[in-house]
């Protein structure tokens, strides 16, 4: 009679198990995948096209601002090596055209970097809607529930890096 005590509760819960798992509610465990957003960026080329068209567009700005650099540094070069030899004067007068100098510089060498962030921002968001809309794509034809940026450990069949790379590529 005691074992018959202890087989009823764990048969009715077996029943009651299967009876949910044949449910019409029942649904199938979650597919979910794994990608790596970095290896997708650097092995796109996305991020390389992109340094070179911001290259293109910023280098005679910055070939300007160096070669302001060079000329502020012979100023104060000059300056340094005529300061015997210059009145009051004159030397009053060069400081105050490398203090303008100087001063042009660093408005126009803030300005650069600014733009240029922004620029980098901007391309980063471009290629960043590109990977996400990839994703999805991805995604979507292989009916994958969730998709996960780089974790500690997966499963090699889970990951679809190489098949977003590929669909970035058409």
């Amino acid at each position: 009679m005691a074992v018959l005590r202890y087989k009823l509760p764990v048969v009715s819960w077996l029943i009651g198990l299967s009876a949910c798992v044949c449910a019409d509610g029942y649904e199938p465990p979650a597919r979910i995948a794994v990608i790596d957003t970095n290896r997708v960026m650097s092995e796109s080329g996305f991020a390389a096209s992109a340094e070179q068209r911001i290259r293109a567009d910023f280098v005679q700005r910055e070939q300007q601002i160096k070669g302001m650099e060079a000329l502020l540094r012979q100023k104060v070069e000059r300056l340094s090596q005529d300061a015997g030899a210059l009145t009051v004067s004159e030397r009053i007068e060069r400081e105050k055209e490398i203090s303008n100098l100087d001063f042009e510089f660093q408005r126009k060498s803030r300005q650069f970097r600014e733009e240029l962030a922004q620029r980098k921002s901007e391309e980063l968001q471009v290629m960043n809607a590109r990977i996400l809309h990839a994703i999805r794509q991805v995604a979507e034809s292989d009916r994958i529930d969730a998709v996960l940026p780089e974790t500690v450990y997966f499963n090699t069949n889970l990951d679809v890096t190489e098949k977003v790379i590929q669909l970035l590529a058409r």
